[in-house]
């Protein structure tokens, strides 16, 4: 049997804790509200912004992602930035 303080924290918990964040857009400062919910959703599912609940993306849905990201990790922008993040990297590290 649940109580009444664990069903308000499972509720909480579905919801999701309302975060404030200050972002630069326009070149100007704003209060950006965003939620922050303790668990990430699984492969293949999506957060259901009325519910708070992961929710199943269609087989399109989940092939326009993916093919996204393909074209964006194989941008050349996107491949000398992680070159140089990389040779930063190996200047932090020393062998010894």
């Amino acid at each position: 049997m649940t109580t009444a303080k664990t069903f308000l924290l499972k509720l909480e918990e579905a919801q999701g804790r309302l975060v404030k964040e200050i972002a630069i857009r326009d070149g100007r400062k704003q209060v950006v509200y965003s939620r922050e919910y303790p668990t990430e959703c699984p492969e293949g599912y999506k957060r259901d912004n009325e519910t708070g609940a992961c929710v199943r993306m269609s087989a399109e849905e989940r092939r326009n992602r993916s093919k996204a990201a393909t074209k964006a990790a194989n941008k050349s922008s996107t491949k000398r930035n992680k070159a140089i993040s990389i040779n930063r990297r190996k200047s932090l590290v020393h062998q010894n």
